[in-house]
């Protein structure tokens, strides 16, 4: 299994060399990772406060606005598979979505957090934690942009090695 080795894992779906049993575990993995960052991003962000008007609505916005990227991003990964297959687009969906997923979680997380720290670093740290603090992706709307367009980013990646491998590979025959 290819956990973050998203190139290498096109050119081994590209040959055909991904049995139905290793797909299955990509499949669980993707769960796993989902539920996980799932889970993360309500501890992390502060939970739902119903009286709080403001935060009802950032939070209805947030899930409007996660729908359409994942919406706009599977159609886009759909539109990139149908250039040059007819079938398995579930397959790289599967397969690819462990490692960008992981991709999402260590560059996203550990990415973010360096450039916030080279921020207050560089600035004064009073000043920017405001711009910091609305920009947080445990805020609900920065989040989800953030995190989703990170994802289908590295799901498109997948998408189009993926292509890339399947033309050389036709090419040579």
């Amino acid at each position: 299994m290819y956990f973050w080795n998203i190139e290498k894992l096109a050119e081994k779906l590209a040959n055909g060399a991904i049995s139905e049993s290793e797909k299955a575990r990509y499949l669980l993995g993707v769960f796993i990772v989902s539920t996980l960052i799932n889970y993360a991003y309500a501890f992390i962000g502060e939970p739902p406060n119903y009286r709080d008007t403001d935060r009802d609505i950032s939070t209805a916005l947030a899930l409007a606005i996660k729908i359409a990227v994942d919406v706009a991003g599977f159609i886009l990964l759909f539109n990139v598979h149908s250039q040059q297959c007819s079938n398995g687009f579930l397959d790289k969906v599967v397969c690819f979505g462990l490692p960008a997923a992981i991709r999402t979680v260590v560059i996203g997380w550990f990415g973010l957090a360096g450039v916030f720290m080279a921020i207050s670093f560089v600035f004064d740290a009073e000043r920017v934690s405001m711009a910091i603090d609305l920009l947080s992706p445990a805020r609900p709307i920065p989040g989800v942009i953030y995190f989703n367009v990170l994802y289908f980013m590295y799901m498109y990646r997948g998408f189009s090695n993926f292509n890339e491998k399947k033309i050389a590979r036709t090419s040579e025959s």
